[in-house]
């Protein structure tokens, strides 16, 4: 009897470190620490539930900041009517002429960008335009003698023929974005040696106030 029963206690000890051994075991192939537990896949309805419900708590204003702002432009563009326009080149070798330089001392642009000259005081430097009909952008980054206290705009053309082939023509423009006021000063302050960039330089006073305390 004896025997039986040490034998039935050495059963049931070696059955319990049998059981410890793969509990462990099955320990070490997961987690380190953790046994491995079934796991049960949420319902994909209750998952919807649970982002609506996070979703509602956020703060309004979080939500509202999350959400794409609207690119506004910074300016309007105006029309404007039967606008005197002639033409320049940079090949007509005028006294006084800066070569292939526009009046900021940059290269006169021909490009999708073309260069135009105007008295800044009326289209201030940076001023940008197109001709109704036409593909092209024009910036003023130039000015002349003969358009100072005019409305007069002089588009720039690489070649004498291009040139004369325009000529004198009364066309409708559109003013994509206003130039600086600030700027065309700047420029002008230390020329006004010049009658015409001084007549401009004056004219451009009374708007840079007005700028000021706008």
């Amino acid at each position: 009897m004896t025997g039986t029963g040490s034998s039935l206690v050495g059963s049931s000890v070696g059955e319990t470190k049998l059981s410890a051994t793969k509990t462990r075991s099955a320990i070490h192939r997961g987690r380190p620490g953790v046994a491995r537990r079934p796991v049960t896949k949420k319902p994909a309805i209750a998952e919807k539930l649970e982002d609506e419900v996070q979703l509602a708590a956020v703060a309004p204003e979080e939500q509202k900041a999350e959400l794409p702002k609207e690119e506004k432009p910074d300016y309007k563009v105006t029309r404007m009517n039967n606008v005197r326009m002639t033409a320049y080149s940079d090949m007509e070798n005028e006294p006084g002429a800066y070569g292939n330089l526009n009046a900021i001392g940059t290269v006169l642009k021909y490009g999708k960008i073309r260069s135009a000259a105007a008295d800044w005081s009326r289209y201030p430097l940076g001023t940008q335009f197109r001709i109704i009909g036409e593909p092209h952008i024009y910036e003023i980054d130039d000015y002349g003698s003969a358009l100072v206290g005019t409305d007069t705009i002089d588009l720039y053309k690489p070649t004498l023929s291009a040139m004369n082939e325009w000529g004198l023509r009364w066309v409708d423009i559109e003013i994509l974005k206003w130039g600086c006021y600030e700027r065309s000063a700047k420029y002008l302050k230390g020329r006004q040696k010049y009658a015409h960039t001084r007549k401009m330089y004056e004219c451009l006073q009374p708007k840079l106030y007005a700028s000021s305390d706008t």
